[in-house]
Formats: structure tokens, sequence, C-alpha cells
């Protein structure tokens, strides 16, 4: 009899536990305090100008000789006409299969930069962690083999990824943009060093939140770039590295993630860039070659990734996240 209170105890006891625990659970809050991380709100302290000394192109390794009958062409961020639609004439095959042949693979850093092909030859912007050091490296689209690299030494911690950007290809110039905001321009073939660029020390570019994410453009044999502090966008000669043209950054917009696209309004050709702080238009051609046709700051989210969708009836798209919603610009 004893036993059987003792155990009608314990049930109790059990039952009045597991109550009391399943309250607890249904009014505990796990997340109460976590908080959303916001750029800019996390006092995280100013970055400022690196004392680290950047030898732009400093380091070279030549693997391989190589030569291609291949001629497809991926010259840049979204392709030739930036609408990342490819204009070969190379079919392409009716299905893969379940189990696809992977010609060749090679490991990377960390990061989400994309490659660039031109007649036969990969181009990609890789971070070397053990040498600590950003490495523009080529490969054969066919077999798979280094041919060179173009390296310098610079100090990227993880951040979401390292390397994110996609150089700009044409016949003699091959221009890449590294985490930090150095600027690189080599021969594609030989992968000789032609010039560099510290944004950063050059222009007082801030480095953005997670590393540069701005793909360099060329035109005409003219690197476009967007380094923000003392020039909103200037223009290279890809063969000096001499600067050809500087846009006025009177407002102070920072360098953003997103990359510069082309347009044309109203007859005028000109170059569409989202920075902190706002977007504009910067005349590409002309005697006001360079310098601000229109800049809106309506549309000024703390951080700017994508980059402007440009149509072909005079508009545009853009859209941010953190609170920003999208915009349509019309002429």
């Amino acid at each position: 009899m004893l036993l059987k209170r003792r155990d009608k105890g314990f049930i109790s006891l059990a039952i009045i536990i597991a109550l009391v625990l399943f309250v607890y659970w249904l009014a505990y809050n796990p997340v109460k305090n976590i908080h959303a991380s916001i750029p800019g709100m996390d006092n995280r302290p100013k970055q400022s100008a690196s004392s680290e000394r950047v030898l732009i192109g400093e380091g070279f390794d030549f693997y391989i000789e190589h030569s291609s009958e291949l001629k497809g062409k991926w010259t840049q961020f979204r392709g030739a006409d930036f609408d990342n639609v490819s204009k070969e004439t190379v079919k392409l095959v009716d299905k893969i299969g379940p189990e696809p042949k992977i010609m060749w693979q090679h490991d990377l850093g960390e990061g989400h930069a994309a490659p660039v092909v031109y007649n036969g030859k990969v181009y990609i912007l890789d971070y070397d962690e053990v040498k600590k050091a950003d490495a523009l490296r080529c490969f054969s689209l066919e077999s798979g083999e280094e041919i060179w690299k173009r390296s310098y030494k610079v100090h990227v911690k993880r951040n979401h990824g390292m390397s994110r950007t996609v150089p700009a290809i044409n016949d003699k110039y091959l221009v890449s943009m590294g985490p930090r905001c150095h600027v690189m321009c080599v021969h594609p073939e030989s992968g000789d060093f032609l010039w560099g660029l510290d944004l950063v020390k050059d222009y007082n570019s801030e480095v953005p939140f997670w590393y540069t994410g701005q793909c360099p453009v060329i035109d005409n044999n003219v690197a476009i770039i967007a380094p923000g502090g003392k020039a909103l966008m200037i223009g290279v000669d890809c063969e000096t590295g001499k600067i050809l043209w500087e846009t006025p950054n009177p407002d102070g917009w920072k360098m953003s993630h997103s990359s510069i696209m082309p347009m044309v309004l109203d007859g005028n050709k000109m170059w569409v860039y989202a920075a902190v702080g706002g977007i504009c238009g910067v005349s590409a051609e002309g005697d006001d070659l360079g310098q601000i046709l229109w800049k809106t700051k309506d549309f000024s989210p703390s951080v700017v990734a994508p980059s402007p969708l440009i149509f072909d009836n005079g508009k545009m798209f853009m859209t941010a996240g953190y609170g920003a919603g999208a915009a349509l610009t019309t002429s």
C-alpha cells in the first residue's frame, strides 16, 4: 500500500515538473537578446588607409606554353553587352545526364569571384590564403592546366568570402580589382604587369563592409573604375595607367559593392553608378567626358550590392536590402 502511494507521489511530482518545464518552454524566447547586425551600427571602428606596403603585381609564376583554337568569349561581369546573354554561336547540349562528366577542377580560395573566358583561356581573381596574396590566375579552358599566375601580397581576413569580383578583358588588357581595392592591369596572353592602383591610398576610397564587389569595365582600352573618396569615377588608360579623367565627388559618396553599367539616355552615352549616397549618370563621351549628367539621393540605402539593370526604353531598375525598396528611374 505504501509502495503504491509512493509510486503515485513520484508520478504526480513528475507530472508537475513536466508541466513547469512545458510552461517555461512556451514562455522562453531564445532570440530576445539577438539583434540584427546593421552595417555602420555595430560600433565597429572606421576603416582607415592601411600602412601595409602592397606591391601590386610583384609576384609572377609561369607554368606552361599554351595555344588554343577556341574563340569563345565572356569578357566581363554580365557579359560583353551587360545583359547576361552569351551571343556565341556554339550550340548547347540538349541534356547533361544524371552524372555529368567533370573535365577538370581546381580548388580556389574562399569567395564569390567568377571568371572571364577569352579564346580558350579562363581568368579568375583568386585569394591564396597560405601566401596571403591576391592572385590573378590563367587556366586552359580545355585541359584546366594553369598557364600563369600574377599576384601580390595583401592581408585579407574572412569576411563573408574574400575575392568576389569578375575581371574585364579584351585582346590587349586584363583588369582586376582585389578585395581591398587594388586594381591591376596585365597582358592577358603573357601575364606581363602593366600597372596598378591602390584606390585606398591614391583616392582615399573606403573599402566596403564586405570587401570590394565592384567589377571593373574596359571601354575602348580605358578602364572605368568608381573609387569614391577623392573621385566618384575615373577613366584609366589601360596601356600606361595614366588617369585620363576624373569625376568630382562633392557629396562625398562612397564606393559600394555595385558595378558600373552603361546607358544611353536622350542620345547621350553614360556610365550609371549606384554609390553609397546616391545614383548618378556620368558622361562617357564628348566634351563633358567624366562629368555628372544627373544624380539622385532619393535612393540611397546604407548597403548597395546589386548593379543597376538598364532597359532599352530609357529606364533602369535598382534594388537593395536592409529595408530599402526598389526604384525605377525614367528619362
